[in-house]
């Protein structure tokens, strides 16, 4: 069908597809973006989403070449949600009072009820808070109800519309799949359940956070009806409160995500620079400990992941220091990073490290230069360049050479060659 329709990229975002899909993709040209959460549906691709909070900070393998998108920042909320989230605070500032009189709740357990506990949750809620209205997605509706008779559940089909629901709903009964940011996002008071391994990441942040409450597994909660109600009956009270507690949920997830593949197709035949992000700690992992890096590096021991991790944020939070990452389509072909050399407001020392899968190619040179017309901009004028090479570092001796740095005589007292060029 890619091939067929002539598409540039093709975005999957489904856990059975096969991992020979990068590949197949690649050989007619089109790109692929991915989704995954956690291991679930982790495939080769030219761009990997994870939009689970926190995927930033966990190692992912084998994916040095690829664009990671990955934390809550690349969350891709639907234009619907985000109208409701403007529809429930508009209707907050106008009227905070329930229109009808009646608590309203919303048990939504994903459009196929895959554990089949729709129906019971609406029950219990009925018959713990019997005066409220309980709207019940469903796949079907259901012929013969064992609800109260003095309960008001509404059975709602799956549709897009469900989303509606959302700008004016008091609480929300939910499983822990992405449903679960859409309503953080929007701010509804919510209690969560585990449905399926895959969301057990979502429930315990939100859970153990107490952004929403907690109801425990699916599989075990007809054990204990009673304590469901209580936690009901908790759920009710942080509605009617002022105070809910809040998860910060980033809106222009989606919009980075569509910007990632324009950055991709734009930049097919040329080297582009761009500041490195959170979710760039695997490649950079990767990269730093790949043996024939740490050979020529100062520090020749093999990184330590947690320590890798607070390195990157520290990097990115100083203002005294930029760290690029260099791009051809959908390639990650290296990194320069520069520091301000203490107590010098004009030299900047930098170092330059390329991808190992891309050596021999070319490529430094171009990425060199790149980064140069990316730091005139941001730099500065008359900035001066340092770069402190290793003598038995050929390469990167030659890179310099070629691209116009100069060399103090001898080497300094360390043992290395020191290379400098003004930037203006």
């Amino acid at each position: 069908m890619a091939k067929q329709i002539g598409a540039d990229l093709v975005h999957c975002d489904d856990y059975t597809a096969g991992p020979q899909l990068h590949e197949v993709l690649r050989e007619i040209g089109v790109h692929l973006s991915n989704v995954e959460d956690g291991s679930f549906g982790a495939r080769p691709a030219d761009i990997v989403i994870d939009p689970t909070p926190g995927a930033e900070k966990h190692f992912r393998a084998g994916l040095s070449s690829a664009n990671h998108l990955r934390g809550i920042a690349y969350l891709p909320l639907r234009a619907s949600v985000l109208d409701a989230a403007l529809a429930r605070r508009s209707r907050k500032l106008q009227d905070s009072s329930n229109d009808e009189g009646r608590f309203k709740i919303l048990v939504i357990l994903g459009g196929t009820d895959a554990a089949g506990a729709t129906e019971y949750l609406a029950q219990l809620w009925c018959s713990a808070v019997p005066d409220s209205t309980c709207y019940a997605v469903v796949p079907t509706i259901p012929v013969r109800s064992q609800a109260p008779k003095s309960a008001d559940i509404r059975w709602v089909l799956p549709s897009e519309d469900v989303v509606s629901l959302f700008s004016h709903i008091d609480a929300v009964i939910t499983a822990s799949g992405t449903t679960v940011w859409e309503l953080a996002a929007v701010g509804v008071p919510a209690a969560v359940i585990v449905q399926a391994e895959n969301q057990r990441e979502n429930y315990n942040q939100l859970a153990i956070s107490d952004a929403m409450i907690g109801l425990g597994s699916v599989s075990n909660m007809r054990q204990d009806p009673e304590s469901l109600r209580l936690k009901f009956k908790d759920l009710l009270a942080r509605a009617s409160s002022d105070r809910v507690p809040a998860y910060d949920v980033d809106v222009d997830g989606a919009r980075r995500i569509v910007a990632s593949w324009w950055d991709v197709m734009l930049s097919e035949d040329v080297v582009r620079v761009r500041e490195a992000r959170p979710s760039d700690a695997s490649v950079l992992f990767e990269w730093r400990n790949d043996e024939s890096v740490r050979k020529v590096s100062g520090d020749t021991r093999p990184l330590q992941w947690e320590r890798h991790v607070a390195w990157l944020n520290s990097v990115l939070h100083n203002p005294e220091r930029i760290l690029l990452i260099a791009e051809s389509g959908p390639e990650l072909i290296g990194t320069v990073r520069v520091d301000r050399v203490e107590g010098n407001k004009s030299d900047w020392e930098l170092s330059i490290a390329l991808n190992p899968s891309f050596r021999g190619r070319g490529l430094g040179g171009q990425m060199l230069r790149t980064a140069e017309t990316h730091l005139r901009r941001q730099l500065p004028n008359d900035t001066v360049l340092i770069a402190h090479v290793r003598p038995d570092n050929t390469p990167s001796n030659r890179l310099f050479m070629m691209n116009d740095y100069k060399r103090d005589a001898g080497a300094d007292p360390l043992g290395y060659f020191r290379w400098c060029k003004r930037i203006v």
